[in-house]
């Protein structure tokens, strides 16, 4: 079974980017593009990881989020910052990522 995680980002570069970043990490990106898009891959997919940006096609990632717990759905959600640079994106996803894997240093924290 593959650890699939869903990209929810309207960026289509930025979601590429976050896929490479994490299917180099041994998951396996998922991606969509609009809010429409995230519930088929939520009910398909199964995702163990959601990634969702804040601006979406079709609402927010705080609406989405919301609609997700209210659904029922327990598996673990990461907020994207909106950052101007690529590198803050990705030194916040080591850091959550590293986090929720159990790898990060107690004095990292």
């Amino acid at each position: 079974m593959m650890n699939k995680v869903l990209i929810v980002e309207s960026d289509m570069d930025r979601a590429i980017s976050i896929g490479i970043f994490l299917g180099r990490r041994s998951f396996h990106p998922v991606f969509a593009f609009s809010v429409r898009e995230a519930w088929a891959e939520i009910y398909s997919q199964k995702p163990v990881l959601i990634c969702i940006s804040r601006r979406l096609r079709g609402g927010t990632g705080d609406e989405l989020l919301e609609e997700i717990r209210k659904q029922g759905y327990a598996m673990p959600v990461v907020m994207l910052p909106e950052t101007k640079g690529g590198d803050e994106l990705f030194f916040f996803l080591i850091f959550v990522l590293s986090f929720w894997l159990g790898d990060m240093p107690l004095s990292f924290i």
